[in-house]
């Protein structure tokens, strides 16, 4: 990745979600309900329609999300053969906690900064929520063992 020295923490405002990837999202929900007692805040599959390095893709997932804190646990099970971040991960035999996302107040500045530091963008798309919510994960899997995902609420709520 050939990473620049560069501040991007200056982009990075509040984190506000983590992201879990599961090969059985049912199987994490349980385990949620029996550790916390927690049920979800939301359910939902469906297909995304994403950037993945650069090509256009379709990738599903089923999404179980619980807001209970002021940071969002999100777990996340790829369906399908689709090529995604999520996938990939699951494919390199891991699981478990796959990112961190950041609410950003410039989306375009933050992802232009990471792309200038060396930092690959591994998929971005069109974010579930309103109407010009955006996403992008940065592909920082192997220099700090999750990946930096950076939305933008601010752009949207401004609105």
């Amino acid at each position: 990745m050939g990473l620049d020295n560069k501040d991007l923490s200056q982009y990075l405002y509040d984190v506000d979600q983590v992201g879990v990837i599961t090969a059985d999202v049912e199987a994490s929900q349980a385990n949620m309900k029996k550790i916390f007692g927690w049920d979800p805040d939301k359910e939902y599959q469906k297909p995304f329609t994403m950037k993945y390095r650069g090509e256009d893709v379709v990738a599903e997932a089923r999404f179980v999300v619980y807001c209970k804190h002021k940071v969002e646990i999100e777990f996340i099970e790829p369906i399908g053969e689709g090529k995604s971040a999520w996938h990939d991960f699951l494919k390199m035999g891991k699981s478990g906690i796959h990112h961190i996302r950041y609410n950003v107040p410039d989306f375009a500045a933050t992802r232009q900064a990471f792309l200038d530091a060396g930092v690959d963008i591994w998929i971005e798309g069109k974010a579930t929520g309103p109407e010009g919510l955006r996403f992008a994960y940065f592909d920082t899997l192997d220099e700090l063992g999750y990946v930096i995902e950076v939305i933008n609420w601010h752009e949207v709520e401004d609105k």
